[in-house]
Formats: structure tokens, sequence, C-alpha cells
């Protein structure tokens, strides 16, 4: 079998907070001498028995890479804390057994994004400018009544 397509480039925010949602810049290309459709994914991954266990939070498939052609692409995901995230490339392979068509992985690469640092509790500025303002009127309220007392 020819060289399958690989991931050779990925750019990506290192440090977000859970949430934000994550853009993954990827880049695609094809060594090999034959055209391939391509489907990039990305998400939590693990493997189990030497299979490829995937969650795919987004993905995009790309009609025919062709030899020498080099793609990039974007995938966007929300950030969730996930430590084992990944971008995969995968190509349909047919079964010659069964007949059936499956995706198979080619590349894969592992993201190392970390959840940055937690902002200590505080009160927003606005909130600390409108303590006087709510206090001044409470405490006049206050020495009204007690001069009608």
């Amino acid at each position: 079998m020819p060289p399958k397509p690989v991931i050779v480039d990925l750019k990506y925010p290192e440090k977000v907070e859970v949430g934000d949602l994550v853009e993954v810049k990827v880049t695609v290309a094809n060594y090999g001498d034959t055209a391939w459709p391509v489907v990039v994914v990305v998400g939590p991954a693990e493997f189990r028995n030497a299979t490829l266990v995937l969650t795919v939070y987004d993905y995009k498939y790309i009609p025919e890479l062709a030899p020498g052609d080099t793609v990039t692409t974007s995938l966007y995901f929300r950030f969730r804390g996930e430590k084992n995230l990944y971008v995969v490339t995968m190509i349909p392979v047919r079964d010659p057994r069964t007949g059936k068509t499956r995706l198979v992985y080619t590349d894969y690469k592992a993201l190392r994004i970390e959840a940055a640092e937690e902002k200590p509790w505080t009160l927003p500025l606005a909130v600390l400018a409108a303590v006087p303002l709510i206090a001044i009127p409470v405490a006049l309220a206050a020495k009204a009544r007690e001069k009608r007392e």
C-alpha cells in the first residue's frame, strides 16, 4: 500500500479556559502516489485492544487529496478540560471479506491543551462602585427615621 495522508502541522492554543471555543488548524499532506478522500476528526480518543475509540467533536471531509497536495482546515470544539484530545486522519478502506467500507486511521496527533488557571473570586468593579450608592440612601433613611421618633 502507498503512503497515506498524514498530519504535517497543528496550530492551537495551549492554554484555554473550560468552556471556551477552541480552533485547531490542521495541515494534512498526501506524500503517496494515490489520491484519497480524507476525514479529519478532533475529539477525545483512547486505544483499546489495538482499536482506536474516538468521540467526534468536529470533523472535516476532504473529498480528494491528490498526491503531493497539502490542505489546511480548521476544526472547532468546546473545551471541557479533557486530557486525551487527538486530531486523527482517516481514509475509507473496503474490507474484501465483507465488502463493507470502514474508516481506518492513517495518522494521529495529541493536543496538549491545558486548562488556564482559575482567577481568584473577586467582586466586579461595578458592584464595588454601587455599594456606596446603595449605602448612602439607606443611612439617610435611618437618620430620617430617628428624627421622626
